[in-house]
């Protein structure tokens, strides 16, 4: 009854008031009673299972025992490093030709504890063919010790040595998965690591909640599908968009010289008069096409140091990334025909508030049911706001992936 009212307050003004009594009413009524005990999976009783972050084990002193998890503290300070499990895999030298393995880049400003979080979420829902890369504000202070405990959780974890001072709508976020779009790939060819099939856009916000993305992306190639089709019609479900260069955000683009030299041309060098756009978080593209776009980009001279100098309040990393896949997308014979991997939940950027997130009971409704989803943006940054439990209904599923993975592996939890 209360949900046929909020779709009828939403038709007529009369009801407005009432719609938005009951959506608040539902809204408790859904982050109420958080209970997931019923959903654990069977793991052997070995296994260090906390039921809470502030469950973690401590030793006489308060100080965190070195355990695998332990370095994941609520002080905003890093007491030991994280030792990562042995059965997430050491990063793989093996090359064969039907892996995917997936580049992601994931830049982050946020505090090592928050960070530690993250990193670990990342490293539970993804392959051992499967490398992180980490950009590190410029903007942010991190001390040496608190870099190599990030870097140390795991070999698929690399951090980029180029620092940028990142910023919102200055073209600098764009920059900073650009950079990490050449580091990964130059530190594979250094290394003699096999190449990587694809890129993939993270968020520090965003979180996986289920393993299988890179099926996924093996799959579908590039998150490419038009908006409009299938899960796309879904409301905060981004796909690609077709859009004007003479719009406000495409003038604001287009103000970078390269956008329009290189970004927006076909194959044959024709300028296409219209652009791409997407919700960057967990999209996904070739790498060949990434590395061709990197390639062409630094063939205009000054490309990387003009970005976010010459215009304000852009999005490039909506635009660039799309509109170039999407008119290249014939250099590659895979159709690229996938959605974004994350679902935007919530209109804010994961901010303080109980509103800029979603609790356990809405993310298995809205992310976990849908099955070409893997994971969500908005996750609260701030250390007091986690009402909902949010972060730690995350926690809970990062360490029961981690521990099922063990099981199956026949590997040790610890290293």
């Amino acid at each position: 009854m209360w949900e046929a009212i909020c779709r009828l307050g939403s038709r007529s003004p009369a009801f407005a008031a009432l719609a938005a009594a009951c959506t608040i009413w539902m809204f408790v009524i859904a982050e109420t009673d958080i209970d997931i005990s019923k959903e654990k999976p069977a793991v052997s009783s070995s296994l260090p299972m906390y039921n809470s972050l502030f469950d973690l084990p401590r030793n006489g002193s308060g100080m965190m025992e070195p355990t695998p998890l332990s370095g994941f503290n609520l002080d905003q300070s890093v007491s030991s490093c994280v030792a990562p499990p042995s059965c997430l895999g050491e990063h793989s030298r093996k090359s064969c030709d039907n892996e995917t393995r997936i580049l992601i880049s994931l830049p982050v400003f946020e505090e090592t504890w928050f960070l530690q979080q993250l990193i670990l979420n990342y490293l539970a829902f993804t392959n051992k063919h499967t490398v992180i890369v980490i950009h590190l504000n410029r903007d942010s202070v991190y001390a040496k010790e608190e870099i190599c405990c990030l870097e140390n959780m795991s070999s698929r974890v690399w951090i980029n040595p180029l620092r940028i001072p990142v910023k919102r709508f200055t073209g600098s976020l764009f920059q900073s998965h650009w950079s990490n779009l050449d580091y990964g790939n130059e530190r594979a060819a250094r290394e003699d690591r096999p190449t990587f099939s694809h890129f993939m856009i993270g968020s520090s916000n965003s979180f996986f909640v289920k393993s299988g993305m890179e099926k996924h992306v093996a799959r579908y190639g590039g998150s490419l599908q038009l908006t409009g089709k299938g899960i796309c019609k879904k409301p905060y479900t981004h796909c690609i968009g077709v859009g004007n260069p003479q719009s406000k955000w495409g003038k604001r683009s287009s103000s970078w010289k390269p956008f329009e030299t290189v970004v927006l041309r076909h194959s044959n060098g024709s300028l296409s008069n219209k652009m791409f756009h997407i919700r960057p978080e967990g999209s996904f593209y070739p790498m060949l096409i990434m590395r061709n776009l990197s390639r062409d980009l630094h063939n205009v001279e000054g490309a990387f140091d003009s970005v976010g100098r010459v215009y304000i309040r852009s999005i490039l990393e909506e635009h660039v990334f799309s509109s170039y896949a999407f008119l290249r997308q014939g250099e590659v014979t895979a159709k690229l025909h996938g959605n974004t991997l994350f679902r935007t939940v919530t209109t804010s950027h994961g901010g303080s508030g109980v509103n800029h997130t979603i609790g356990p009971r809405r993310i298995k409704r809205h992310v976990l049911s849908l099955p070409e989803i893997f994971g969500f943006k908005a996750v609260s940054r701030l250390k007091e706001v986690d009402t909902l439990g949010t972060r730690e209904y995350l926690f809970k599923l990062a360490l029961r992936e981690i521990a099922s993975h063990c099981n199956q592996t026949g590997q040790t939890y610890y290293t």
